[in-house]
């Protein structure tokens, strides 16, 4: 049995492979990828995705008040990412600001969620959150 397997085997293929590929990278044949850990890739500063210079701009921006969502979009990173490096700096990121609907938009929240009869459906004809929806309501004792 070891004999047949043996000739239909080619143990050698795999390590000729590796450095066949090996030996054609070094002459600049092909270029292989680089090898590194999810979490080297994932942060900015080493990453070399933004310079210094950005990463103290977008710091200071965020203390003056832009959001890690529109940083992030600016920066073509993940807006976790910001908030990564926030946290890094030993800075906490604010809390989402809570949307707080006035007389008039409370009472057309009431009204629809009347006439509809769901949170999604009023929050969808709207154009509002579900959650600023039930938070609405459940400040008039209906939900």
């Amino acid at each position: 049995m070891v004999e047949v397997l043996g000739h239909y085997s080619n143990h050698q293929r795999p390590a000729n492979t590796v450095i066949e590929l090996l030996d054609r990278a070094s002459r600049g044949e092909i270029r292989l990828p680089r090898l590194e850990t999810p979490a080297v890739n994932k942060t900015l500063e080493r990453s070399g995705r933004l310079s210094q210079r950005q990463i103290d701009s977008l710091i200071e921006r965020h203390q003056a008040g832009e959001s890690a969502r529109a940083l992030a979009e600016e920066h073509g990173v993940h807006r976790e990412t910001i908030r990564a490096l926030l946290k890094r700096r030993g800075l906490a990121s604010r809390p989402p600001r809570l949307i707080v609907l006035d007389e008039t938009q409370s009472a057309e929240v009431r009204a629809s969620f009347e006439r509809l009869g769901s949170v999604r459906a009023t929050a969808r004809s709207l154009g509002r959150s579900e959650r600023v929806v039930a938070r609405t309501l459940d400040a008039f004792g209906r939900h």
